[in-house]
């Protein structure tokens, strides 16, 4: 997403296989982004200071899968509080909305 032609968040939602955890794939990245804390999102969450990473285990064309949402916040502002709560509600809101137009079925 690009605000006044900078770049201000970049999105991804990605339908992978069932195994690894996306979590441990992405881990050091989310180490990076500053102290990836567990949130109470789809099957699992981490929110950090700049960036998040949510999952739903799911079926898709009747094989296991687990699609995948990661919000990275580029230029972040000084509230990280703040932030951390913005990026928990965009992704707790669009995880199960992309995951059903998706096909990927709980």
């Amino acid at each position: 997403m690009d605000v006044g032609n900078r770049r201000e968040l970049t999105f991804q939602a990605s339908l992978v296989a069932a195994d690894p955890d996306p979590l441990q794939v992405k881990r050091t990245n989310l180490l990076r982004a500053g102290n990836p804390q567990k949130a109470d999102i789809g099957s699992d969450a981490r929110i950090a200071d700049n960036a998040a990473m949510a999952y739903s285990a799911c079926t898709y064309k009747g094989e296991p899968r687990r699609y995948v949402v990661e919000p990275w916040v580029q230029k972040p502002s000084a509230d990280v509080d703040e932030r951390r709560k913005d990026l928990t509600r965009l992704i707790a809101a669009y995880l199960p909305a992309a995951q059903k137009a998706a096909g990927c079925t709980s």
